[in-house]
């Protein structure tokens, strides 16, 4: 069952590794090979205990470009028949704002 309740999580650290969490299940369900290399990297950091800045270090390169602007998520038809539309939309959605954190990272650390 869907769930709109907001869950906002004050703490920056929690909300990445929550955020994750959330993002992991639609990416597996992601059949492009990128979404599958993606998706066992991802797995593979959370499993590794990271701190916060060396998590959003090691996913940068999926959610942003190398002049640290958002990656653009676009899904093939495949991809979004899997998910559904509500699904899809989420994915997108939890990609945007993982995407946001890292930049917001990447700008803080160039200061």
């Amino acid at each position: 069952m869907l769930n709109f309740e907001e869950k906002f999580i004050p703490d920056e650290k929690e909300r990445l590794k929550f955020l994750l969490g959330q993002y992991l299940p639609l990416l597996a369900r992601d059949v492009t090979p990128a979404g599958q290399k993606n998706h066992k990297f991802i797995s593979g950091l959370l499993e590794q205990k990271l701190t916060h800045t060396e998590l959003l270090d090691e996913i940068g390169s999926i959610f942003t470009t190398a002049d640290a602007k958002p990656r653009q998520l676009v899904l093939d038809n495949e991809v979004e028949r899997n998910l559904g539309p509500n699904r899809s939309a989420e994915y997108l959605g939890l990609h945007a704002d993982i995407s946001y954190m890292v930049i917001q990272h990447l700008s803080e650390s160039r200061k």
